[in-house]
């Protein structure tokens, strides 16, 4: 039976939100550039470099992880997760922003509190699905929006297909697929081209593991890392029809194993970002990149923070990649929560 992430647990150790937040309509200060860290105290050669701006260091929704967010008409959206307002507790709150940075509060209550659960823009809708609630329920509810206010259930999964939480959903072949870990000790494929009906691709994709990411690129759906019981992976499996996979085998040095991190395609690179690989103080912050999932770069320069990062979200926007929120552990293993949303922007 699946068990609820320790990262979890790390919300109550995150400190009581202080008292001169942003409030809400409040403009957050101009973005501006920081000073980075330079990794061993001085910045070495490479053939690419990174600016990274902080565009607001806590913004109308105060400190926030575990969102899920996409870009929806010409719209930055943000669902569920935790905030100011909701901490200690998840939330069910519905967000957007015109520039990623400036927030405005959708709605609420439309769907039960959650984590762990997917958004994607599909068919010119937003599809929420799944996640796990406050009371550790896995929800199998699936959900369309097109306009973020008003949100319609059209299906719960059924038992036999499973509930996702901590799953991924990608849009390939012009349909949804939901890549989540199974009953059987492997990966379960499902997919469906209305978010109604759905089909069960592969039930035997590949060892059990959730909480990867999962991204399409040059034609084929990629999984990264992810974790399973006390394991966690710097595997990537690749597929071009959502049924066979095979694993990918890097021909130079990979990240480590992680989960709780961001894969993101940006400028024609998949970006991995943050991620943990055990405890608390195995979190990382690092930035590695691929143009082609076999080679993989890591970026050598000045780095934005000591502090690792884990549940955030990350958007390839306005050019740039943008880091949204998360949880920023630190060597005793402590977890807090940050309201930080930074664009990064490549300069060769």
């Amino acid at each position: 039976m699946k068990t609820i992430k320790i990262l979890y647990l790390a919300f109550v150790l995150i400190s009581v939100i202080s008292c001169d937040k942003d409030s809400v309509g409040d403009i957050p200060n101009e973005p501006k550039e920081v000073e980075s860290i330079p990794k061993d105290g001085e910045l070495p050669a490479e053939s690419l470099s990174m600016a990274f701006t902080v565009q607001t260091q806590q913004d109308q929704m105060g400190d926030f992880a575990d969102n899920a967010m996409v870009l929806f008409n010409g719209k930055v959206w943000s669902v569920g997760g935790i905030n100011a307002y909701s901490t200690p507790n998840l939330s069910s709150d519905v967000w957007s922003s015109e520039n990623g940075k400036n927030w405005v509060s959708v709605t609420n209550d439309k769907f039960s509190e959650r984590k762990g659960h997917t958004l994607t823009v599909y068919d010119d809708k937003m599809w929420l699905i799944g996640g796990v609630d406050d009371l550790g329920t896995f929800l199998g509810e699936i959900y369309f929006s097109t306009d973020g206010v008003n949100w319609t259930m059209v299906t719960a999964l059924s038992p036999t297909l499973l509930t996702p939480a901590y799953h991924s959903t990608v849009v390939f072949n012009n349909k949804l697929y939901v890549i989540m870990d199974g009953l059987d000790d492997h990966v379960t494929v499902l997919s469906s081209s209305d978010g109604i009906d759905w089909n069960i691709e592969t039930d035997n994709a590949f060892s059990n593991r959730e909480d990867f990411e999962a991204v399409v690129f040059e034609n084929a759906i990629y999984v990264i890392g992810g974790k399973h019981l006390d394991s966690s992976f710097n595997e990537i499996w690749k597929s071009t029809d959502g049924i066979e996979w095979n694993l990918v085998t890097p021909s130079t040095d990979i990240f480590s194993p992680r989960y709780s991190h961001t894969a993101t395609v940006h400028n024609n690179k998949v970006w991995i970002v943050g991620g943990v690989t055990g405890p608390l103080d195995e979190t990382h912050i690092d930035f590695w990149y691929s143009e082609n999932i076999e080679d993989w770069t890591e970026y050598d320069g000045p780095l934005p923070a000591t502090e690792g990062l884990i549940q955030h979200a990350a958007l390839s926007y306005n050019e740039e990649l943008w880091l949204f929120g998360g949880l920023q552990p630190n060597a005793s293993g402590s977890a807090f929560i940050t309201g930080e949303i930074r664009s990064i922007k490549e300069e060769e």
